[in-house]
């Protein structure tokens, strides 16, 4: 089952926060029910109008975030087809823009 620790809620609401933003799909050992103590939380968001600086200021407001975990940002589009496949095949989509 996908879980998301609470502590992480300001970084997922500073994600959400951005316009550009369509959707958020957790992946990895959280993704897939296989996480520990310490894992930390993966997300990829699909954000095809957001440039690199654009990703980079939300990477940086992300990490400054007070949480016990690292949380890593990476946007599908920039990932190499065969990650995004898996990331969209074993991913919980956690967020979806209205």
């Amino acid at each position: 089952m996908a879980r998301i620790p609470d502590s992480a809620g300001a970084a997922l609401d500073l994600i959400k926060a951005v316009p550009a933003v369509r959707s958020i799909v957790l992946f990895g050992s959280r993704a897939v029910g296989d996480e520990d103590e310490r894992s930390d939380i993966d997300l990829a968001i699909s954000a095809p109008d957001l440039d690199a600086p654009g990703v980079a200021r939300l990477r940086d407001a992300v990490s400054t975030t007070r949480t016990l975990f690292k949380i890593s940002v990476t946007r599908i589009e920039d990932m190499p087809t065969a990650l995004r496949s898996q990331v969209m095949a074993q991913g919980r989509t956690i967020y979806e823009r209205s």
